[in-house]
């Protein structure tokens, strides 16, 4: 595969800029040059990171020998990118003419919604996760669009060719939720593979040598979804304070779109928040605390103790809406206090066995299809065929 030296991320231009003069940009690039028939654009999380399912699938395309041109779209501030992975700053003239001539473009959040795909180009995506909460049209907020709002949030949607599946589920929900007509990759997701095929003895040693972790005591993975309020995540770090003993070691993996925790002087607890791939901290984890997060459906792929705490459950699924009642199918027991958190979260070895069942329930409700080589899958099946097509 070939690959160029990696740049330093620019900064996005001036926020006057207008959006849709870059989007008109990119119009006038797919018009009027050639397409690159060996281009692969990638972005995850906005261009945050590099991380998930493209991350995967971008090192397939690497480890399968794929004769293809790969650049990741970054926006200011995202520098964690390894040698030898070329970026393009979001807006930045590289930006706007590796999008217009591409081939492809893979995905797992959203490209700027302003941003019209070129008809040649083949939007994959691989969204970012197996939802518990409500999304798009069944979303009564979204759904309760002004008209036009409605068409224009269409319109991202109907930019996707395909997207990738790892269960039924995910395509009555994500896939549905968002109306999209995208060809359904039922291959599982690309992220989860390290989960489901694990690690060498040796790959996790060294892996958790690299966390400071202890070998000799349990490791405890806090890891929330997203919130608004400072408050809230406070609230968050103090509890998983509360889960450090001689015998546990805590790991604190904020929502990569919240705010940093300021973590107290001498704390036990690590901050690993600024650790963009989630997996790359699941495949060490003896124990995983969450709450809503889609971390539940990945982590119950290593059949590992899952304990959620909810301390607002009432409010927080009255709110926002929920496809299931996670009270009556959760993976693990459920914590609404910080002393019952603590309780479950330190004794995980008396009740793992009694919960496994419903473990083994959740992996084949929602990772179905997760065999551990859906990023093997897409390349061979499709970015393969889709790159070797376009230059015939």
């Amino acid at each position: 595969m070939r690959l160029r030296r990696s740049r330093t991320p620019q900064p996005d231009p001036s926020s006057s800029t207008d959006p849709r003069s870059i989007a008109a940009a990119v119009d006038a690039v797919a018009r009027g040059s050639a397409q690159n028939h060996r281009l692969v654009v990638f972005e995850s999380m906005s261009g945050r990171q590099y991380s998930d399912s493209p991350r995967a699938i971008y090192e397939e395309l690497v480890r399968q020998d794929v004769d293809a041109t790969a650049v990741w779209s970054v926006r200011r501030g995202a520098t964690d990118f390894p040698a030898g992975v070329r970026t393009v700053a979001r807006r930045s003239p590289e930006w706007i003419e590796a999008l217009g001539t591409a081939t492809a473009w893979v995905d797992n959040q959203g490209f700027p919604r302003w941003l019209r795909k070129p008809e040649r180009v083949h939007y994959l995506q691989t969204w970012h996760g197996t939802p518990l909460k409500v999304m798009g049209w069944n979303d009564s907020t979204v759904a309760g669009l002004e008209a036009s709002s409605r068409q224009e949030l269409q319109a991202v949607y109907d930019r996707w060719d395909a997207v990738t599946a790892p269960s039924e589920y995910f395509v009555e929900t994500i896939v549905d939720a968002f109306d999209a007509k995208a060809e359904v990759l039922r291959v599982g997701t690309p992220r989860n593979d390290v989960l489901v095929r694990g690690h060498s003895a040796d790959d996790i040693a060294r892996r958790r040598r690299d966390l400071g972790l202890n070998d000799h005591v349990t490791t405890i993975l806090f890891a929330p979804t997203r919130t608004a309020d400072p408050a809230v995540s406070r609230g968050r770090w103090a509890a998983a304070s509360t889960l450090a003993t001689p015998r546990t070691q805590v790991l604190y993996r904020g929502h990569y779109s919240d705010a940093p925790v300021a973590a107290d002087a001498g704390s036990r607890v690590t901050d690993v928040s600024h650790i963009p791939d989630m997996a790359d901290l699941l495949v060490v984890a003896d124990v995983l605390v969450t709450d809503y997060s889609s971390s539940m459906f990945d982590f119950a792929l290593t059949d590992r103790p899952i304990v959620l705490f909810q301390p607002d459950q009432a409010a927080y699924l009255g709110d926002r809406g929920a496809y299931f009642d996670i009270r009556e199918f959760a993976p693990g027991p459920i914590a609404t206090t910080t002393d019952d958190l603590k309780g479950l979260a330190g004794s995980a070895a008396d009740w793992d066995g009694e919960w496994a069942p419903r473990r083994a329930e959740y992996r084949d409700r929602f990772g179905q299809y997760e065999t551990g080589r859906a990023a093997e899958r897409v390349v061979r099946e499709y970015l393969a065929p889709l790159l070797a097509g376009a230059s015939t």
